[in-house]
């Protein structure tokens, strides 16, 4: 529960950034449902994350003792790259819609 304060005091500001600052300058595209759905989504997607990642870390540390910490750092670099691979085609997804460019364009 703890873990939770700063992401519920990050709330209110979060929706005065979208549905005011950003509303006050035409950029806004969220509705409230869809903020909430936005925000639970990235609440989910951390949570998964956090607790694997956090999981795997405490198993390391119990079963390897003094070693630990060299086989941490291979682990968070190896999840690094894993998280950068695979954000553009599972992760990103969730929260944004990309389309093609069709042929030519930006070129």
């Amino acid at each position: 529960p703890r873990a939770l304060y700063p992401a519920l005091l990050q709330l209110p500001v979060s929706a005065y950034r979208i549905f005011v600052i950003e509303e006050k300058f035409g950029f806004n595209r969220h509705t409230s449902r869809s903020w909430v759905a936005y925000t639970l989504k990235q609440l989910l997607v951390d949570t998964v994350l956090s607790v694997f990642l956090m999981g795997a870390m405490v198993v390391l540390v119990c079963g390897l003792g003094s070693v630990a910490c060299f086989h941490l750092w291979i682990f968070t670099t190896l999840c690094c790259l894993a998280i950068n691979m695979a954000w553009p085609i599972h992760i990103a997804p969730l929260f944004n819609t990309f389309k093609r460019l069709e042929s030519g364009k930006g070129s």
